[in-house]
């Protein structure tokens, strides 16, 4: 068993509704056979400086284990902090790191940890 495996991980982002909170899902597959889907909500700050922006997000949702890390039960939940810059035509660059986790639902409650680059395409 290695968890060092690729994943591909796609995350749709909403509108901010309620104070610039905004509705994600997101859906991740790894190499191993690993899954996960889930839905919740993410914050977005941007500072005056050109650009650039740092966002935090939290989604509950359903993990396969398949030949990747056992998490000891199917909820879990992933937390993820970002940090990134967007351009004129709202592509969004950077890199951030994930924490999945059942949140002490099961014992033991090991975690998984991702870091990444990513790429964000705007749907408008």
């Amino acid at each position: 068993m290695t968890t060092n495996d690729p994943e591909a991980y796609l995350r749709y982002m909403g509108a901010p509704l309620l104070y610039g909170v905004q509705p994600v899902l997101g859906l991740s597959v790894a190499a191993n056979g690993a899954g996960w889907i889930g839905a919740g909500a993410a914050y977005t700050y941007r500072p005056e400086m050109q650009g650039l922006f740092l966002r935090v997000s939290s989604m509950a949702g359903l993990y396969r284990k398949g030949a990747g890390k056992d998490l000891h039960g199917p909820v879990q939940f992933r937390t993820a902090l970002d940090l990134g810059i967007t351009q004129p035509n709202g592509m969004e660059y950077g890199i951030g790191a994930d924490h999945r986790s059942s949140a002490r639902i099961y014992q033991p409650n090991p975690g998984l940890n991702t870091l990444y680059l990513f790429a964000s395409v705007p749907l408008r």
